[in-house]
């Protein structure tokens, strides 16, 4: 890398676009301290400071790829242009309406502002045990189970009338259903 160290930005953009790609290393280092400084100088929620300098590594590749020389313009400056824009155009899509809510949200694992007991809104937000998947499993298993030993070991009449009752309705309404007497409801 000593080797490169004393040609020209232009220079070592010719050679990089010739092949010698080993050359970009020497202008990243160049010019790592502009392009972190340029970062700096922006700031949006839900960007934070390394995804701004990636920003910018960016638009300064882009700057190696696409300088010409256009004009006499030093690279130094078409680079600069180069990495604000990437910076700019990163920080306008991050602003659109799709990115809101990303941008906008709370980590669960935050703790609650102005709290000395560090609870987290994870802790305050739980979940009842009943909505839980494991447990949604196990009761639906347990339901299946039953189902399964009643029907095993019950008449169709009682299976009917069990059914009836666990679907919550009046004797009366399952005495209909089933086209039988309350009393028979009753009774089984």
């Amino acid at each position: 890398m000593k080797e490169f160290q004393d040609i020209a930005d232009e220079d070592l953009i010719q050679m990089y676009k010739r092949g010698v790609k080993t050359v970009d290393n020497v202008l990243i280092k160049r010019y790592s301290k502009l392009i972190y400084n340029k970062s700096k100088g922006y700031f949006m929620d839900g960007l934070e400071s390394d995804d701004l300098f990636q920003e910018g590594m960016i638009g300064f590749y882009k700057a190696i790829i696409t300088y010409k020389g256009y004009e006499n313009v030093p690279f130094c400056v078409f680079a600069t242009i180069c990495i604000n824009r990437q910076l700019i155009t990163v920080i306008k899509k991050a602003q659109a309406g799709k990115h809101s809510l990303l941008n906008n949200s709370v980590s669960i694992d935050a703790s609650l502002q102005n709290d000395s007991d560090n609870i987290r809104i994870i802790d305050v937000l739980s979940i009842p045990r009943e909505y839980e998947p494991e447990n949604i499993y196990i009761s639906n298993e347990s339901i299946r189970t039953l189902v399964k030993v009643a029907k095993e070991n019950l008449s169709e009449l009682e299976f009917k009338i069990l059914k009836g009752y666990l679907q919550a309705k009046s004797y009366a309404e399952i005495a209909e259903e089933i086209k039988t007497s309350t009393k028979t409801v009753d009774n089984a």
